[in-house]
């Protein structure tokens, strides 16, 4: 009996201490717990603005300009909240799962630029 309760003892240790490496995958960058990898905005935000929001929020837009990673950080939470809601992009489809779960991450990574 000593040795039932042991083994199942052992088992349950075992089972509880032992966690599955948890993983996201975005579009150009995967961060794991383990590896540290972040999402950046040069290796996957930023090719999303360009080509999503830059045509209308440009330099010289009077309507939140992103055009850089400064403007982009600084709005990263109304760029989220349109996205989502899909407001935005105005005038074309919805941005995919994919795309919005990266600037997602980017936010929880801490914003970082490279």
């Amino acid at each position: 009996m000593k040795k039932l309760i042991l083994v199942a003892s052992a088992l349950v240790i075992t089972a509880t201490a032992c966690k599955k490496d948890k993983t996201t995958t975005t579009a150009s960058t995967t961060t794991t717990a383990s590896t540290g990898t972040k999402t950046t905005y040069n290796g996957a935000v930023k090719a999303i603005i360009d080509a999503s929001c830059a045509g209308c929020h440009g330099a010289s837009s009077n309507d939140g300009a992103y055009y850089n990673y400064a403007t982009v950080k600084a709005s990263v939470a109304i760029i989220i909240q349109d996205m989502d809601s899909g407001k935005m992009p105005k005038g074309a489809s919805k941005l995919s799962a994919t795309q919005i779960s990266s600037v997602k991450q980017w936010q929880a990574d801490g914003l970082l630029e490279q």
